[in-house]
């Protein structure tokens, strides 16, 4: 996501514009709620987020700050219902540094909505989606991991 953000600004893409892609996005994302339950018949209400963050630098997390609590903050506003729960995997250890010092702008129950993990946590992410579901990378069966 912090690579997405970075190339974004890097073709001048402004902060407006970013959250209306991601607005959009999310419009989509509830659509395809809306179709599996047709086909399934299983509700489904949270989006849980599952973010890589090997690789991050500190000032590639840094200069991503700002972008990312504007975008937190329209989440909160515009889709708080779907916000489940979000988490940091693999994170650089200034990481969890970086979240001490901006969680106090964020919402409290936001806030408790966030994991920061130095690895994977497997068993943790079991109880919360199905095998099927997690990369291969990460302990789980799915095939498919998504690096962008």
């Amino acid at each position: 996501f912090i690579s997405v953000l970075e190339k974004m600004k890097s073709q001048n893409v402004s902060i407006k514009d970013m959250i209306r892609c991601y607005a959009y996005d999310y419009a989509q994302l509830i659509q395809g709620f809306r179709h599996s339950f047709l086909q399934s018949g299983a509700t489904v209400w949270k989006v849980t987020v599952c973010a890589d963050m090997s690789g991050i630098s500190f000032f590639s997390a840094l200069k991503s700050l700002p972008y990312l609590l504007l975008l937190t903050k329209e989440i909160e506003s515009h889709f708080p219902e779907l916000a489940g729960h979000i988490y940091l995997l693999n994170s650089p250890g200034i990481v969890p540094k970086l979240w001490s010092k901006v969680k106090s702008k964020l919402d409290p129950v936001f806030v408790q909505k966030i994991s920061i993990h130095t690895g994977v946590p497997t068993q943790e992410l079991l109880q919360v989606m199905d095998i099927n579901v997690i990369p291969k990378a990460w302990g789980g069966q799915n095939p498919i991991y998504i690096t962008e």
